[in-house]
């Protein structure tokens, strides 16, 4: 057994193993199931092609060539799908089966005879390139914004790295006459560079795959660890994480600062008299009212129970009663469907803000623990109303 043959089957069972992985993946660790589907067909065809090389089927070389390359083309074909689906873009259904339609047209006029193997290894080579440096283009497009031109590019490397270099091998066959190493078991040392290139860029191209996927995963454990269950809006942890990048970014550049803390009016009551799920649906009713209102800049969060919070940045005393109000006018005007009732309940807000002058001497838990203040005074008041909370002034009562 010559070195391209070890090589070879080194391949297959490499495939083999990814093949499984996938499957795996797709069905037991509920990775996203097409495109793990898809990834684990083209590992499997790929297999299956390379395996054509040294196996002795007793068929004509003719035929193996043809199920070789249709097994390679269409393993190509599969994985570049199943990235599409994966980043959430057209898969180019209709071009892929124009390249396959090409193919079989060219590769049926150019005929199965044996003389003709170079010019159909060349054939080839040219719709492997193609497809190969179209899904290498795409990840470079899908991927650039998330991780960046460098990444995206390291990324997209080993697939138009190796189209490019099935694409030269088989037109340099075909120009030049050369019959060597059509088969990938023949002892040549083109063979052996092209088995060796094709074991690391394939090794590569599947971290790549496995990267991708877990950089995702990750993203988003990241953002359901910052996410309240119910409304959508931040937690209490990614609330906390704000006012500290806040706070660096006043050191920075000093600037007013404006806190709202919303609370629901008589919350209990819509749980004792109506039920938990019609007091869920007041929270998300609320929530979605918070983000209407807020700016694109500010931040919304679910501090915990019926309670809310807005961190509006750059918003002084009169921006924030502004904000405050809109606030408590918008809750206002909602209502809830319980059966063939409505709903409607009101908040109170307390706002604390300060001032540019003390945004390096003013701690944030402090504006945070005054607006909270605040909140206590107008829910003592009555509710549904706003206090503000400036420093250096006493609480300023706005009646509803």
């Amino acid at each position: 057994m010559n070195i391209p043959t070890l090589l070879l089957l080194l391949l297959v069972a490499q495939h083999a193993l990814y093949g499984a992985a996938w499957w795996v993946g797709a069905m037991v660790l509920r990775l996203p199931r097409m495109a793990a589907l898809h990834w684990m067909g083209y590992c499997l065809l790929l297999a299956c092609s390379l395996l054509l090389h040294a196996l002795d089927l007793g068929l004509s070389e003719g035929l193996l060539v043809a199920l070789r390359n249709a097994g390679m083309l269409l393993a190509c074909m599969s994985v570049r799908r199943g990235l599409a689906l994966f980043l959430q873009r057209d898969p180019r259904d209709m071009e892929q089966l124009g390249v396959l339609i090409g193919y079989l047209l060219i590769a049926a006029a150019i005929g199965p005879q044996t003389d003709q193997l170079v010019a159909r290894h060349a054939l080839m080579g040219c719709a492997l390139a193609w497809v190969l440096c179209r899904m290498g283009a795409e990840q470079v497009s899908a991927l650039r914004d998330e991780f960046g031109v460098r990444a995206a590019w390291v990324l997209a490397l080993p697939p138009i790295v190796l189209g490019l270099g099935l694409a030269v091998r088989g037109l340099h066959g075909w120009w030049f006459d050369v019959h060597v190493g059509l088969r990938l078991t023949d002892d040549s040392q083109g063979n052996e560079m092209l088995l060796l290139t094709v074991l690391a860029l394939s090794t590569l191209f599947q971290f790549s795959l496995l990267y991708l996927v877990t950089f995702r995963l990750l993203k988003k454990l990241h953002r359901l660890s910052q996410q309240d269950s119910l409304t959508g809006l931040l937690n209490r942890r990614a609330w906390d994480q704000a006012l500290g990048t806040e706070r660096q970014r006043l050191r920075r550049r000093p600037g007013p600062l404006a806190l709202l803390v919303i609370d629901v009016d008589h919350f209990k009551r819509i749980n004792d008299v109506y039920g938990h799920a019609a007091g869920d649906a007041a929270l998300v009713a609320v929530g979605r009212a918070l983000q209407n209102v807020a700016r694109a800049t500010d931040v919304v969060a679910r501090l915990g129970g019926e309670e809310f919070g807005i961190l509006l940045l750059d918003t002084d005393v009169p921006g924030a009663t502004a904000a405050a109000e809109r606030v408590r006018h918008e809750v206002s005007q909602l209502q809830v469907s319980h059966g063939l009732e409505m709903i409607s309940f009101t908040v109170s807000v307390g706002a604390a803000v300060q001032p540019a002058t003390e945004s390096e001497s003013l701690r944030l838990d402090e504006l945070q623990a005054c607006a909270d203040a605040a909140l206590y005074r107008a829910k003592a008041e009555g509710r549904n109303r706003v206090v503000i909370e400036h420093f250096g002034q006493q609480p300023r009562l706005r009646m509803a």
